[in-house]
């Protein structure tokens, strides 16, 4: 009953606000004053456009073809909030960057999982892949070195180490490959990123020497271990090809 209302006024009010954001822009004060009402425009459609979303997949939530589409425009709506919030960030002189991708990778997430249960399930790895990514690779960034903000590397790469693992365990519990095959990337970069400058600073001949013998010993190990290994890795092959 309110959809067909609320999508009115809500299309009204973004042309209003599209039109006043464009004449304050053009008045002159692009790179400066036209940020601030962007960021709110922004915010003034997402949240518009969620409302309206949310009312039409609710009138149409016995015909699920025309549901599809307004589930994607609330992604969208979602999107532009997302947008607002960062704009807010950088206005505010924010310069650490987890806050600015951990929203958007758990967003992107919740897609993700979204169409995974629902009738789009090939598209849940990309956005679960892309999710991750945004999670992951920033503090992997930072864990060797980059836009560390004066913080000690260390930091990040302990957080990536926990943010890894909890990964993994989420992905073996679920039963889901990107996850926890995604989760172990990240702890074995993390922990090269961590073991990169006691190695840079050790004697080249001492890293050499430990890494020399543990080859060996692994090499030993699993020509003791042959066919116990075969076999863990035919059960662990088998396990993870049942796994989403």
């Amino acid at each position: 009953m309110l959809a067909l209302p609320s999508k009115i006024a809500g299309n009204t009010l973004a042309a209003a606000s599209i039109v006043l954001w464009c004449v304050n822009a053009t008045a002159g004060r692009v790179c400066t004053n036209a940020v601030n009402p962007l960021s709110w425009l922004l915010g003034l459609l997402g949240l518009i456009y969620l409302g309206v979303s949310f009312l039409e997949m609710r009138r149409s939530s016995l015909n699920r073809p025309e549901v599809l589409p307004w589930r994607y425009v609330s992604y969208g709506s979602i999107l532009l909030i997302e947008a607002w919030f960062s704009l807010r960030l950088a206005m505010g002189s924010v310069e650490q960057l987890q806050f600015y991708v951990i929203p958007l990778g758990l967003i992107v997430l919740i897609f993700g999982w979204q169409e995974r249960n629902g009738s789009n399930p090939r598209l849940a790895p990309m956005l679960e892949g892309l999710g991750l990514l945004l999670l992951l690779g920033p503090t992997l960034l930072q864990a060797f070195g980059m836009q560390t903000l004066g913080f000690d590397k260390i930091w990040y790469g302990l957080g990536l180490l926990i943010e890894g693992l909890l990964i993994v365990g989420f992905g073996a519990v679920e039963r889901w490959r990107y996850y926890f095959f995604g989760g172990v990337a990240a702890i074995i970069l993390d922990l090269m990123a961590l073991l990169l400058d006691p190695v840079q600073i050790a004697d080249k001949w001492l890293v050499l020497g430990l890494t020399g013998l543990t080859l060996v010993g692994l090499a030993l190990f699993l020509e003791r271990k042959r066919d116990t290994v075969v076999l863990l890795s035919k059960s662990w092959l088998g396990q993870f090809r049942q796994w989403e």
